[in-house]
């Protein structure tokens, strides 16, 4: 889906939902808003968004406490949850939307690339976090967050209007929960049955993992390794890639031999930026 397409759809799932939406940015500086905003009749649940590009703005603006950016830096979940609960209680949205990162070319660390994006949601459902690692130049870095934060919502709104549907929540301890990826804990057990066996197909639709790619293209990434019973595995080699469907439905397949030794079938959905694993082999990585 694109990203205008986004936009649309998101705002048609807030209208029906009755729902108010506020955002916060840091390194897309405005660009979520103005997506949001180009939507005819977007005033019915955009309430605004603030542009917190420094410390002391997000301190004062947001609510950031100084702790926080002391102890996590700018770009990090803890920062960013509180971006998104701060941008929600200021405007008395439904739901905050934020992202703070490094859309480079400077500003970087070595614990702290280039490309390193955090985004966060706050609703009275929950918060959730997500942390991407990019690695274009500063337009698409910018543009490929905008469009996360977006699919985030999405995911977020389509879940609301679910009977079963769930968000994650903060941990017991109260830090934000953020991950790379969501991971259906269910669906990854029913799927090591399946590859306990040797190589097996698993759902159709295929199992949630985490992976670390690198995107040299929005909708073309090249995995590097993946998360698999808890533990990562470094890519060695990728013996076939190839694509199907279209539009919404494009999908991309990549044969990934990871270094202990197993085989797996990933796909990236491009619409929904998730990656899915739907077959694979038993190997040293996941006995």
């Amino acid at each position: 889906m694109r990203t205008d397409s986004l936009a649309r759809a998101v705002g048609e799932l807030l209208r029906q939902k009755q729902l108010t939406l506020a955002v916060a940015e840091s390194c897309t500086g405005g660009l979520l808003g103005a997506h949001i905003t180009d939507v005819p009749g977007s005033s019915d649940y955009f309430e605004g968004g603030v542009i917190a590009y420094s410390y002391e703005a997000k301190m004062r603006i947001l609510g950031v406490p100084p702790r926080t950016l002391e102890q996590h830096g700018a770009v990090s979940p803890e920062t960013v949850i509180c971006m998104a609960r701060g941008v929600r209680q200021l405007t008395q949205s439904d739901v905050g939307l934020a992202i703070t990162g490094i859309a480079g070319p400077t500003g970087a660390t070595p614990e702290k690339p280039v490309g390193l994006v955090c985004i966060a949601l706050s609703s009275a459902r929950g918060e959730d976090c997500q942390e991407y690692r990019w690695s274009g130049n500063r337009p698409q870095n910018r543009k490929w967050s905008v469009r996360a934060a977006l699919e985030m919502l999405h995911k977020h709104l389509v879940s609301a209007c679910s009977p079963t549907g769930e968000v994650p929540t903060t941990e017991e301890d109260g830090r934000p929960q953020c991950s790379t990826q969501v991971v259906d804990e269910s669906s990854l057990q029913a799927a090591t049955r399946c590859l306990a066996g040797g190589w097996k197909h698993v759902d159709p639709d295929g199992t949630p993992v985490e992976v670390e790619a690198r995107f040299e293209q929005p909708d073309h990434p090249l995995p590097l390794a993946i998360k698999w019973q808890g533990q990562w595995s470094s890519v060695a080699s990728i013996s076939r890639t190839w694509s199907s469907g279209r539009g919404e439905t494009l999908m991309h397949h990549c044969l990934v031999h990871t270094a202990g030794g197993a085989v797996f079938e990933l796909v990236f959905h491009a619409a929904r930026m998730r990656w899915c694993m739907v077959r694979g082999t038993a190997g040293q990585a996941v006995v």
